[in-house]
C-alpha cells in the first residue's frame, strides 16, 4: 500500500462517552457521509471516509485499550486533503465549508463542547491540544 501525502490537515476534537463506531455512524446519518470503514492497532482505533468525490478524507480515531474505548480520551475528527486533489480544495475551503458544519454536528450530537484548531505531536501517544474556536452544543 503506497503512502498518502496531505497538504491540508485540519483538526476537530470532542470528548464524549460514545463508542467510535456509534459516533461514526450517527455522524454519517447526521451529515450524509458515505460508510465508514473500521480498523484498529495495539493504541486506536479509528474510522475512515471519503468525501467531495474522494478529495477529502474523514479520519475518525481515539485511543483504546484492549478493544475498549477510552471515554476519557478525545475523539479526533480529521479532515485531511491529499496532494493529488484539486487545487481548490485547500486550508481556507476546508476551513469555512467543513469545519463549520462538522463542528456543529458533532456538538449537538455529543452534546459535548467540539474544538477546532491545532493539534500538535509531542512524541510518543502525547499530543497538545491549542482551540481556535469551539462549537457548543445547540438544541
Amino acid at each position: 500500500m503506497s503512502r498518502v501525502n496531505y497538504r491540508v490537515r485540519e483538526y476537530l476534537w470532542v470528548t464524549a462517552p460514545i463508542e467510535l463506531e456509534t459516533f461514526c455512524s450517527r455522524l454519517s446519518s447526521e451529515s450524509e457521509l458515505p460508510t465508514f470503514d473500521f480498523d484498529a492497532e495495539n493504541v486506536y482505533e479509528w474510522g475512515l471516509t471519503k468525501i467531495e468525490k474522494g478529495c477529502v478524507e474523514v479520519n475518525i480515531s481515539r485511543k483504546h485499550k484492549n478493544g475498549e474505548s477510552l471515554f476519557n480520551e478525545p475523539i479526533h475528527v480529521l479532515l485531511l486533503v491529499e496532494n493529488t486533489s484539486p487545487i481548490s480544495y485547500d486550508s481556507e475551503w476546508v476551513t469555512r465549508n467543513l469545519v463549520p458544519v462538522y463542528g456543529q454536528t458533532i456538538a449537538n450530537l455529543t452534546q459535548q463542547i467540539t474544538y477546532y484548531g491545532n493539534v500538535e505531536y509531542l512524541g510518543g501517544d502525547d499530543f497538545s491540544y491549542n482551540p481556535s474556536r469551539k462549537f457548543e452544543p445547540q438544541t
